[in-house]
């Protein structure tokens, strides 16, 4: 059944899906024109998918993932934690650019799980400060390991609502926020807890994987009072604050 909702939600999306040239707003235009759509390979990609791809063949189980969109009882394995909550390729390389584009001073991960988009995010704009939370001890562990070389990035084990204490505390404001909780609920949850946090040129992204499930989730972003304008790429949800832009939503044919 979440199958059959993910095809109906993505023939909707397709459907009105806006195209780079059917685009009216110049700011829109020029974040899908030199990001989003922007055809660019970078040494960086290769490197972390070198780094991570051990990981992709490793079946060490993990235990206590926490709350998630699947079953108390799914006890998944590190090459699955990879495959079911880790962004797609695409997904991360957007993440890199975007990163690359806005130079956020500091970057907030709500979910590591093994690492891999919070390296593209490391990487994307080196001068950052970058603050991961991950509430799963084996994966902070993992995701630690993977950044030892990266002296401006911190990941700490903390629950969702210790961790956003801790963000508040320690990074605010925030530049660049990833959301990436494992289950959709949770993630606005985060997102309400930690707008305060975010100014007028913050960016917010937003994995939404499984759309059937994520989708009541960004039609709230979409409405919150707080986001001017919010862009749909399906797999991934962007929320923009500036207050001076009218309220707009777009979906962008990605």
């Amino acid at each position: 059944m979440p199958l059959l909702k993910d095809l109906t939600s993505f023939l909707h999306y397709w459907l009105k899906a806006q195209t780079l040239h059917s685009i009216h707003s110049p700011f829109v235009f020029q974040l899908c024109d030199q990001v989003i759509l922007a055809n660019k390979h970078y040494y960086d990609f290769d490197e972390i998918e070198t780094l991570f791809e051990p990981l992709t063949n490793n079946n060490t189980l993990i235990d206590q993932l926490g709350e998630t969109d699947f079953s108390d009882s799914f006890r998944p394995t590190v090459r699955q934690v990879i495959h079911r909550f880790e962004p797609s390729e695409s997904v991360r390389h957007l993440l890199y650019k975007l990163v690359d584009f806005f130079c956020p001073q500091t970057v907030v991960v709500m979910g590591s799980n093994t690492g891999i988009a919070t390296r593209y995010l490391a990487k994307g704009w080196h001068k950052s400060r970058l603050l991961s939370i991950e509430p799963c001890k084996q994966l902070a562990e993992i995701s630690t390991e993977m950044m030892r070389d990266l002296q401006y990035v911190e990941i700490i084990n903390e629950n969702w609502q210790t961790g956003i204490a801790t963000v508040i505390k320690k990074l605010t404001p925030i530049d660049f926020l990833w959301l990436n909780a494992r289950h959709a609920g949770m993630n606005y949850i985060i997102f309400e807890q930690l707008v305060s946090a975010l100014h007028s040129q913050s960016v917010v992204a937003f994995h939404l994987p499984c759309r059937a499930l994520a989708e009541p989730l960004w039609k709230q972003v979409v409405a919150n009072p707080h986001v001017r304008f919010s862009i749909d790429l399906w797999k991934i949800g962007l929320a923009f604050f500036n207050r001076q832009q009218p309220k707009q939503h777009f979906v962008l044919r990605w």
